[in-house]
């Protein structure tokens, strides 16, 4: 009876070894996937960073544009002011040599 009992005991501690020897199985699978995903994130985290930068660069293209802009919009609208105070300036003058040519 002391000899059924020893290999039982032998057969359960067996099992329990395999059993051991799967669950580490298992946990180096499952740290060999954390570790990839980790890998994953991390390049996701790279690329997001990096678009977050050229984000950056391209406000701050648009705000030296809209700057761009503005200063000829307003350079423009002084052009173009000073084609009318011309263009003033060129119908007196022909006024002026009109009346002359009259007398």
């Amino acid at each position: 009876m002391e000899q059924d009992q020893i290999s039982a005991l032998q057969y359960k501690l067996l099992d329990l070894k395999n059993y051991r020897l799967s669950l580490q199985q298992e946990a180096s699978s499952e740290a060999s996937e954390i570790l990839e995903l980790e890998q994953k994130i991390n390049r996701i985290q790279a690329i997001l960073e990096e678009r977050k930068r050229q984000d950056v660069d391209r406000q701050a293209k648009i705000k030296r544009v809209d700057a761009i802009i503005k200063e000829s919009e307003s350079a423009l609208s002084k052009l173009s002011q000073n084609v009318r105070k011309l263009g003033d300036v060129i119908d007196q003058e022909l006024s002026s040599i009109n009346r002359v040519n009259q007398y």
